[in-house]
């Protein structure tokens, strides 16, 4: 089971991306009405800071979600503003100390940054030394030479299903944003567990990601996404389930969660219906054929 820092699946910046997650031995991860708003309000106050939602679709045992990663600019800009946020010793000591190494950057210029007694980048001990984003950061223009990049990746078989090779400012940025989805799924969790008095997971490992390489392959999930409702028998028409974005891409709700770039991708509001309604023929013709 992957640890809290296992990085292994990375959500990189820029980069679009379905995540999903169950119930552990596919259980209720929502047991009342309020439990779904309360999902909702944690999502954003952790990462609407650090990640554009296009969909989402709570299910009694299970939720989708569809995001696009924010820059890697406006990632470490929202960390750094989070004076909670400490980068763990497993990421300082896998990432962090070997970039250092890499780049020349000698213990003295670690001090100046404002870290205490490094004097071996090398040495496990010293990990937490970097644990904060202020301090690694004052480390220019050792650590950042450049303004952050976008990962330009654009091929899904290219797309790296760990990040070790990738460059140490894209490792940051993904290391940023999985803790950030972590920390709000496990907030959540420890919420319903006190409300049902219960005790162990209530997910079902780490949550799950997969990459989406193009707008068209966005539209689809974004509907995918809200097929869910009547895929599982929840309601027989895409509007009728308040607890999918779908309601948000058909109203004017100003305080809506999904961002204006969802519907942007598919032209209007109009075409965002037929869009919808065409897949769900397409999914019941495909039901009648089986």
């Amino acid at each position: 089971m992957p640890s809290s820092t296992d990085i292994s699946l990375p959500l990189l910046p820029g980069q679009a991306y379905h995540i999903y997650n169950r119930g552990n031995e596919k259980r209720q991860i929502f047991f009342q009405e309020d439990n779904f708003s309360y999902f909702l309000k944690r999502y954003q106050d952790y990462v609407k800071d650090y990640m554009d939602t296009y969909a989402y679709c709570l299910l009694d045992n299970h939720f989708h979600i569809c995001v696009r990663v924010k820059s890697g600019e406006e990632v470490i800009a929202s960390a750094k503003d989070d004076e909670s946020f400490k980068l763990d010793r497993h990421f300082v000591q896998r990432y962090v100390m070997p970039h250092l190494k890499t780049i020349g950057v000698k213990a003295d210029a670690a001090r100046d940054a404002g870290t205490a007694d490094l004097t071996d980048l090398g040495a496990a001990s010293d990990a937490a030394d970097l644990t904060d984003l202020q301090d690694l950061l004052n480390l220019k223009p050792h650590l950042l030479p450049h303004s952050l990049q976008n990962n330009l990746i654009t091929e899904y078989d290219l797309h790296p299903e760990k990040i070790t090779n990738l460059p140490f400012e894209t490792q940051l940025g993904s290391y940023i944003v999985s803790q950030r989805l972590r920390r709000f799924l496990l907030s959540y969790a420890k919420s319903i567990n006190k409300q049902q008095d219960r005790t162990g997971s209530l997910f079902q490992k780490t949550f799950r990601r997969r990459w989406i390489a193009t707008d068209e392959d966005l539209k689809s999930v974004i509907t995918y996404i809200h097929h869910n409702v009547i895929h599982h028998g929840y309601n027989t028409s895409y509007d009728g389930y308040p607890w999918s974005s779908y309601q948000e891409y058909v109203s004017d709700n100003e305080n809506a969660i999904v961002c204006k770039k969802g519907l942007s991708l598919f032209g209007s509001k109009k075409e965002f219906i037929r869009f919808s309604a065409d897949f769900q023929t397409k999914k019941i013709e495909e039901m009648e054929f089986k």
